[in-house]
């Protein structure tokens, strides 16, 4: 699939989920929005994280859980090193750049009223002031900010509410039990110490449809955290695909992602190549578990295929950290050879090509 059959794929998409949630807006919006789109995740640094990405996890009979595929990785700070500037214009009248380089929702006094932002921050569980965390959940909530910053002209507040849980649900490799903190109100991340991630969701969806009166009953709370558990795990789905060839190739698509200096294969060097198969060999051997990677939720899915994604994710964890650990050694040894003479050699003098 080229690029403008992915962006004409994506603007299809965004045209068929808002006509069927009643919505009939004009084509050119429509083209705009996913021109937006596609510019973003077509960006000079993407990969993996691109308009094919999101149209594999946007395959869903749910207009909600399309609209929220579509939009969940348009802003990633540490792979665009940046929030791109068309995107700035939906997110800066809510959120500021510190001194270090951080990302921090404004102060009461500065906050632009937004009922839309206020709804959005609550699932999520940011409170005025807060500092967003770039390793989990930054990316997904400024996604979520940019999401309903344009739907807003189109559609109601309870949809928006929805698809800014899909979003939320991607937040990846969350552990059961989050760092601890004090939670300053009933949408704090930390509600219970006892509830996972998920469940946390839960509680804070159950809040929000209690405060902005949406009058869900109990069983349609659950189906919308079975429609954001089902769209987070197809996020995901490389990692128990039973042809290991596509795995290892989204692997090396995030290393690119993650060490831009690699993307040249005649400028980096042996040891600069080193130092990023040691990060991403790290990662997979010390952090990442397979436990980490799928969602469950209320018998969504079921054990048995939970069970069957698990223990395929560890086979292809295992392959990977095999894989990268077999080139990370190659490296070490490339590099004792040829560091005394020539530390600055490229790799790609050496073995012809790298990436």
């Amino acid at each position: 699939m080229d690029n403008v059959q992915c962006y004409q794929k994506i603007v299809a998409k965004l045209t068929w989920a808002t006509q069927q949630l009643g919505k009939d807006i004009e084509p050119t919006e429509l083209e705009n929005i996913g021109n937006l789109v596609w510019q973003t995740l077509e960006g000079k640094w993407r990969y993996f994280h691109t308009s094919k990405h999101i149209l594999e996890v946007a395959e869903d009979n749910s207009p909600i859980a399309v609209l929220a595929a579509i939009f969940h990785d348009i802003v990633y700070v540490q792979v665009d090193e940046c929030i791109p500037f068309n995107l700035t214009r939906y997110i800066s009248p809510f959120i500021i750049q510190t001194s270090d380089g951080s990302y921090q929702i404004k102060s009461a006094n500065q906050l632009s009223i937004d009922s839309v932002f206020s709804l959005i921050s609550k699932v999520f569980g940011y409170d005025v002031g807060e500092t967003l965390d770039p390793n989990s959940g930054q990316n997904e909530f400024l996604s979520a900010v940019v999401a309903g910053s344009i739907l807003k002209h189109w559609l109601p507040k309870e949809i928006i509410w929805q698809i800014a849980a899909c979003i939320e649900a991607t937040i990846p490799f969350r552990p059961d039990f989050e760092r601890s903190r004090q939670a300053s109100s009933v949408y704090g991340r930390v509600i219970c110490a006892q509830k996972n991630p998920i469940e946390r969701l839960y509680e804070r969806l159950i809040a929000t449809n209690q405060e902005f009166g949406f009058g869900y009953t109990e069983a349609k709370l659950v189906d919308i955290v079975h429609l954001c558990v089902n769209l987070a795990n197809r996020d995901l789905q490389g990692f128990n695909s039973q042809k290991s060839e596509v795995f290892l190739d989204n692997t090396w698509d995030l290393l690119l992602e993650s060490n831009h200096h690699l993307c040249d294969r005649d400028s980096h060097t042996i040891a600069e190549y080193r130092i990023a198969l040691g990060k991403n060999y790290y990662f997979l051997q010390n952090f990442l578990q397979p436990s980490l990677i799928f969602n469950q939720f209320q018998g969504q899915p079921e054990k048995a295929v939970y069970e069957r994604w698990i223990i395929q994710a560890k086979n292809n964890l295992n392959l990977a950290r095999l894989y990268l650990g077999s080139q990370l050694v190659a490296t070490l040894i490339v590099e004792s050879i040829c560091g005394k003479f020539a530390p600055q050699m490229t790799l790609s003098t050496i073995v012809g090509q790298s990436c």
